[in-house]
């Protein structure tokens, strides 16, 4: 069962680039977006203790649903939950992202880590 545990953890915002295929931008489920906002919020999480002293395993993007879509600016706002281990128990928090794609066309996308 898992039960609603949050790290005292907040990040404004966190900007990754990544290599996408074509010209379309990934949507909130998409495998490469999970991906990478799971090593967003990894590699933040890195910096607290309470991931160094108990966690285990590796942190699951589940229960995605997409908040909004401009299609003028064809931006994606997602909600997710992070699911984690910590001593032998499941838990999971609430985290919310955007993705876009730059200007540029050249397949480049952002993913913008806005809360967890």
């Amino acid at each position: 069962m898992l039960n609603k545990a949050r790290p005292k953890i907040a990040i404004l915002s966190i900007t990754i680039l990544l290599s996408g295929c074509g010209e379309i931008t990934p949507k909130c489920d998409d495998d490469g977006v999970k991906q990478s906002v799971a090593e967003l919020v990894q590699k933040k999480s890195d910096e607290g203790i309470w991931y160094k002293s108990k966690h285990s395993g590796p942190l699951e993007v589940i229960n995605i649903s997409t908040q909004s879509h401009d299609e003028k600016i064809d931006i994606y706002t997602c909600a997710a939950d992070i699911k984690y281990s910590m001593l032998g128990a499941f838990f999971k928090f609430p985290v919310t992202y955007t993705v876009q794609k730059t200007e540029d066309k050249n397949g480049t996308y952002h993913i913008n880590l806005l809360s967890f």
